[in-house]
């Protein structure tokens, strides 16, 4: 890749590296027949499990029942680990 230097002098660089926070996002599928008062329940303590871990960010974390599957509800979880590196 080439940048003409007065472009890179005058742009905002995002440098991936330099992030606070690495997403987490995943898709679980619960059977379709899970009583609501489970699903809530469950949901519920997952929430609750960010909040007292350590290293998770705890404002703009989602954990809510996205779709329907062919035979299962879909639960997104996306949640923000605190730490600049992958390895960690």
């Amino acid at each position: 890749m080439t940048i003409p230097n007065v472009t890179f002098i005058t742009s905002s660089v995002n440098n991936i590296g330099e992030r606070n926070y690495r997403k987490f996002e995943s898709l679980l599928h619960v059977e379709e027949y899970t009583p609501p008062d489970r699903l809530k329940a469950f949901t519920v303590a997952l929430e609750k499990m960010v909040r007292n871990t350590e290293k998770m960010r705890k404002e703009n974390f989602y954990i809510r029942g996205n779709n329907f599957g062919e035979f299962s509800l879909k639960i997104l979880i996306y949640v923000f680990f605190k730490t600049k590196t992958w390895d960690e």
